[in-house]
């Protein structure tokens, strides 16, 4: 199976026989994964240590679809050198990063824009709930700014991802799930 022959919802491994083996892959597989898990935390109406790792996970995506655009070489160069400014122009795409990086390292040294964004409940312990009334808690983007919803900052995220796609002619056409 080549890259050209792969679906981007594949995932990240291809199959020959019974042993699995790594495929290089290009910037769709990972906006594509992104997506999924955009899906999955807008889904959810659960507030517990599963949805707060689904919300961190989403981010992670996110924020490093710049690096996948950055090393795709199929990818025009000047989309490319462009990607990284686009993000740190975006403010959500910025606050993405800062969650990202903080939950890689504990802390952060350097912030685009909030050293101590991270992602949390609010009025409910972290355990199993679902939340019937969004009044009552969510998942929320919290640090020095007030807390975020964080289903809000992921759409937003979303959206920058997408006009940014869209402007330089690299919408995936059917958009994957």
């Amino acid at each position: 199976m080549t890259n050209i022959e792969r679906q981007p919802e594949a995932g990240a491994l291809g199959l020959t026989g019974f042993s699995p083996i790594l495929i290089a892959t290009r910037w769709l597989e990972q906006y594509a994964r992104m997506k999924r898990w955009h899906s999955r935390i807008t889904e959810s109406q659960s507030v517990d240590a599963h949805a707060v790792d689904d919300v961190y996970a989403f981010f992670v995506c996110c924020y490093h679809l710049k690096d996948w655009i950055k090393k795709d070489d199929s990818v025009e160069k000047t989309i490319r050198d462009e990607v990284e400014t686009t993000v740190s122009a975006s403010q959500m795409l910025s606050l993405s990063g800062d969650i990202t990086n903080g939950f890689k390292h504990l802390k952060l040294n350097k912030a685009r824009v909030d050293a101590s964004a991270h992602v949390e409940t609010i009025g409910t312990p972290l355990g199993e709930f679902t939340l019937d009334d969004s009044r009552l808690g969510g998942i929320v983007v919290a640090g020095a700014q007030a807390p975020l919803n964080a289903k809000v900052v992921a759409q937003q995220c979303l959206e920058a991802w997408d006009a940014f796609l869209r402007a330089r002619g690299m919408s995936s056409g059917s958009e994957p799930q």
